[in-house]
């Protein structure tokens, strides 16, 4: 028998701090257990027969740890990303890790991007001075992005919208810090482009769930159900993501 997945929201106040955590419940599970995920926020995993109430009371004895923990994730979020934009460093496509390498090319008028083998080839023109080259390369790998973000999703979408029987209105590849996607009333799915860096499981993951949410707006047992009917898998590819998903960063 699979394990049965639930998802319920609970609420605890901690001096001026309220604080949501999320619930994800198992029949199997026989104790509690608590997260504080850079993307999620604070997560208890727990058996079905610990009530939201003991989950509040246990979350508020543990309010000094969950509010360090959130801040030292907020602190992480506000470093910047380590990059230098020099021939060497790694860049994800689809999950797939290429090495950036870096050319100049008189002919060249734009910055230009492609992948060649195991590379990721970033040309520009000779008449950048050096000082401004990083800029240049980063830009260049911005567009690079965004461009098969806004390729490759729609495709995805599409497959998804087919398998669950619904309609699509807008797909828009935004710039989001803290989701992976979202949709509105009105049926417009915005996808974060930086999800393009993860493997094709993941972008698959987003792209159903947000699709899943045009039918049910909630994380109740009806959307989990709906969405384990198109991905049965959808548990591990979520903790996939969450595990991974802070470092497809540009």
């Amino acid at each position: 028998m699979r394990t049965q997945i639930l998802e319920e929201k609970g609420f605890m106040q901690f001096g001026q701090r309220h604080i949501s955590f999320a619930v994800v419940r198992s029949h199997r599970r026989k104790t509690v257990a608590l997260a504080v995920d850079p993307m999620d926020g604070v997560i208890f995993s727990a058996p079905d027969f610990v009530s939201i109430a003991k989950l509040e009371a246990l979350a508020k004895e543990k309010g000094a740890w969950i509010i360090k923990n959130l801040r030292h994730h907020a602190e992480l979020e506000s470093l910047p990303v380590p990059r230098e934009y020099v021939s060497g460093e790694t860049f994800s496509y689809l999950g797939r890790h290429l090495l950036l390498k870096v050319r100049k090319d008189k002919d060249c008028q734009m910055g230009t991007c492609k992948v060649s083998g195991r590379y990721l080839v970033v040309t520009s023109p000779t008449g950048i001075d050096k000082s401004d080259l990083v800029s240049a390369v980063r830009v260049t790998l911005l567009e690079w992005y965004k461009n098969h973000a806004e390729k490759k999703i729609p495709e995805r979408v599409t497959i998804y919208a087919s398998k669950l029987g619904v309609p699509i209105n807008k797909v828009l590849i935004k710039e989001q810090q803290k989701r992976w996607g979202s949709c509105d009333k009105h049926g417009n799915l915005r996808f974060n482009w930086r999800i393009i860096m993860a493997p094709i499981t993941l972008v698959d993951y987003v792209v159903a769930h947000e699709l899943c949410h045009l039918k049910i707006k909630n994380h109740s047992a009806e959307f989990w159900k709906l969405l384990g009917m198109v991905m049965p898998d959808y548990v591990e590819r979520r903790e996939d993501l969450r595990k991974i998903g802070r470092k497809y960063r540009l």
